[in-house]
């Protein structure tokens, strides 16, 4: 059960609400003790639902300024940067002016590693709906689609979106049979130039498709049983099995999604980190925790919700080891509150 189908119809207005008073750059721009008021609610079930809308994509959506913004994609970031996240928290004036000795000295870091976590915070999207536009709705188009037949799995890149390019005939002829045109070499660089191109754009769906074979087969339980057999994955892993650079396998799964058979999902999202198992060298990825934990809240008695001790002790006698740190992370990351916030009265 996803989080937005367990609300009710009171509390779907309330996010309906909050979602209307968004401004361009997807910032919140509400008072929470008037909107309270407005709904004749506490303070804490406005907090509640804004929790939660800060939990949709885009991420950083909801977020009450630029700080907050920057600080829910960090925290959403699979690649965790504590300095970046401290940098932004405490010295975004500073960063913005590039005082970078200043924020070194305080963090006892060298600047190099300063120069290093501001070039990870330009990664980050400022104004998560800007790209958005008020008439038209945006609609995602599969970049691979993977799909079970008898043999397997069977992968297809769609290339429908792709230009379908070609050299004009008339330009080779002219050079075949122009042998002493003094525009012969020109347009002869040219083609060739054409011809680097056209490779170029076979090669990246040739690397496109590899790529996601390679995913396919390392997460071969998720293909067959959906989110819960996802296992941890790294871009090494990947990178490792092909023979290809880390920063290649990066750029191929920027921004591409893959329509599974359970659904439709960005290939980054194959690239999680993991947990180990009590006993055992196994690990369970933190995306497949996640999706755990909303099952577990959801179910649970809203009178006596799970505390995040409890959590961690479900998990542990399930044979993965997690903190209570690490349970409130994934639920603050979930934008579910504490129990004491879920309890209903």
């Amino acid at each position: 059960m996803s989080l937005l189908s367990s609300l009710n119809a009171f509390e779907k207005k309330i996010l309906q609400f909050l979602i209307g008073n968004l401004n361009d750059y997807g910032f919140l721009e509400l008072d929470v003790h008037w909107t309270a008021s407005h709904f004749s609610v506490p303070v804490e079930e406005i907090e509640n639902m804004i929790q939660i809308l800060q939990s949709l994509d885009p991420i950083g959506v909801g977020a009450k300024d630029l700080t907050d913004c920057l600080l829910i994609q960090l925290r959403e970031h699979e690649n965790h940067n504590e300095l970046a996240y401290k940098i932004v928290k405490k010295h975004l004036a500073d960063l913005a002016e590039k005082r970078y000795r200043k924020i070194a000295a305080l963090h006892q870091v060298t600047v190099q590693e300063v120069q290093e976590a501001s070039d990870f915070i330009r990664t980050l999207n400022p104004r998560p709906v800007s790209h958005f536009s008020d008439d038209m709705t945006h609609y995602i188009v599969p970049d691979v689609y993977v799909e079970k037949d008898k043999e397997g799995f069977l992968i297809t890149v769609n290339d429908s979106c792709t230009p379908k390019l070609s050299i004009n005939p008339y330009y080779k002829n002219h050079v075949a049979i122009n042998s002493v045109n003094p525009a012969k070499d020109y347009i002869k660089g040219h083609i060739n130039d054409a011809q680097l191109l056209l490779k170029g754009l076979e090669q990246r769906q040739m690397t496109l498709y590899k790529v996601t074979a390679s995913i396919v087969e390392e997460q071969h339980e998720f293909f067959m049983k959906g989110i819960t057999g996802l296992k941890p994955m790294t871009l090494k892993n990947i990178s490792e099995k092909l023979q290809l650079h880390e920063s290649t396998i990066s750029r191929a799964t920027s921004n591409k999604y893959i329509q599974t058979p359970h659904g439709l999902f960005k290939l980054r999202n194959f690239f999680t980190r993991g947990l180990h198992r009590v006993n055992s060298q196994a690990t369970e990825s933190s995306t497949t925790i996640k999706e755990k934990i909303k099952v577990l809240i959801a179910d649970e008695d809203k009178i006596k919700p799970f505390s995040d001790q409890k959590l961690c002790q479900i998990f542990e006698n399930e044979g993965t080891k997690i903190s209570r740190r690490t349970i409130a992370k994934y639920r603050e990351d979930l934008g579910i509150p504490g129990s004491s916030k879920r309890r209903r009265f």
